[in-house]
């Protein structure tokens, strides 16, 4: 990005458990991340770019519903650093949103 220009950004909401608001605030502030959701967003796009290195890039789900289920079911594993192979779970994602 050149001088000047101004970084188009995107803001979510995420739902989460007292237990899951509670863990997510304890990584963030653990990696010293000042909010949670700057650390969420690191750990988004890592995740992304692990799929895409083990060939598997994640396709776009058909809605924002679709969306939330499987990032509620994957959060969790991730934090606990319990999610050797995500595909399992996506493919079972992809094939009940059909």
């Amino acid at each position: 990005m050149g001088p000047g220009q101004a970084l188009k950004v995107a803001a979510f909401t995420v739902h989460a458990s007292m237990a899951q608001s509670i863990a997510w605030k304890r990584a963030a502030e653990a990696e010293g991340f000042a909010s949670v959701g700057s650390w969420a967003s690191l750990a988004l796009d890592a995740y992304l770019k692990a799929r895409a290195r083990a060939g598997r890039p994640l396709p776009l789900l058909r809605s924002h519903a679709q969306a939330r289920e499987l990032a509620s079911e994957l959060a969790p594993l991730l934090l606990r650093n319990e999610l050797p192979d995500p595909a399992p779970i996506i493919d079972r994602h992809q094939r009940e949103s059909v």
